[in-house]
């Protein structure tokens, strides 16, 4: 949702996720929203979407994560998105991935 200085609107559709969703995290780079989460419609493992003026996509076309993921962190840099999670395949260590475009 965004504050339009008189009320908040809904960006995109409302409820856009596989499933249940744990940890978010919001970013806006360049006036893009890009949000991190972990989608329990896709056995809990982490996701990266954009807001592309129309709809959410899935930023890199797929799930972030090879398993479950906790505790996600986003950041853009210079347009490339960083995130952090704890890793449940490596066991509940940190990784940290980036997408570096199309």
């Amino acid at each position: 949702m965004k504050w339009n200085g008189s009320s908040w609107e809904i960006i995109g559709s409302a409820g856009f996720s596989k499933g249940y969703v744990y940890d978010t995290s919001l970013y806006v780079y360049n006036g893009t929203p890009y949000v991190a989460f972990l989608d329990g419609g896709d056995s809990n493992k982490a996701e990266v979407m954009k807001y592309d003026g129309t709809k959410w996509v899935t930023v890199g076309g797929a799930a972030v994560s090879s398993g479950s993921a906790f505790y996600e962190s986003l950041f853009i840099y210079n347009g490339t998105p960083y995130v952090a999670y704890n890793d449940d395949s490596n066991g509940n260590k940190v990784t940290v991935m980036k997408y570096p475009g199309d």
